[in-house]
């Protein structure tokens, strides 16, 4: 994500990498990947929490989806940019491309947030799930940002599983109408009694 960021400004003529130094750029970059998962959380609640959940509800099909769409638009964006004419659709499909993944890495940063937290409170306690996904986004942000790795992360995994995350979760929601229960909520109390909804990740609502 990062790179493709920086990539894009370098292309809008933006050389930054000749005015700040490449640590703090990716710093700069990470802390606002960071605010876009928040807002883009925030405008579509919904969506990336069936969306979040499909990694370990569907994870065959995340990844599939995710290696076809990934090097189909890896291909089609090196065709269109081999003609000069029809390099302003390769930068428009690279920028979909990128709102594509950043919508499956927030998806991807509430479910570590979330997986984290009940690692370390075993269900004594449950935070809102908007403190889940900047606690995941940070966690993706640091492995995105470290040396050697991230040629790794950023260049093969993390747009593999976030691209098949959000083309999953939208062929889920238009297609096949599937939808899953799931556990980014808050403990609820109901007559002075704390109680925890069930957490049926597997559970699916078919609406008809």
């Amino acid at each position: 994500m990062t790179e493709i960021i920086i990539r894009l400004l370098e292309e809008a003529g933006l050389h930054v990498t000749h005015h700040l130094h490449p640590a703090l750029l990716r710093l700069i970059i990470a802390t606002v990947q960071i605010a876009l998962c928040a807002g883009i959380y925030a405008a579509f609640t919904p969506f990336i929490k069936q969306s979040a959940i499909l990694l370990q509800a569907e994870p065959i099909n995340v990844i599939k989806h995710g290696v076809l769409i990934y090097i189909a638009s890896v291909v089609l964006i090196i065709m269109l940019a081999l003609t000069i004419m029809l390099l302003p659709i390769a930068l428009i499909f690279v920028f979909i491309i990128f709102i594509v993944s950043l919508l499956g890495q927030t998806a991807l940063a509430l479910l570590i947030g979330h997986a984290l937290e009940r690692r370390l409170y075993r269900r004594k306690r449950q935070a809102p799930p908007i403190m889940d996904l900047l606690a995941g986004a940070v966690i993706v942000a640091l492995i995105s940002n470290i040396p050697y790795i991230n040629i790794i992360t950023t260049g093969l995994f993390l747009p593999v599983v976030t691209i098949g995350i959000t083309v999953t979760a939208a062929v889920n929601g238009i297609v096949t109408k599937k939808f899953y229960y799931t556990p980014f909520r808050r403990r609820e109390k109901q007559h002075g009694d704390h109680t925890e909804k069930k957490n049926a990740i597997r559970e699916i609502i078919n609406k008809r």
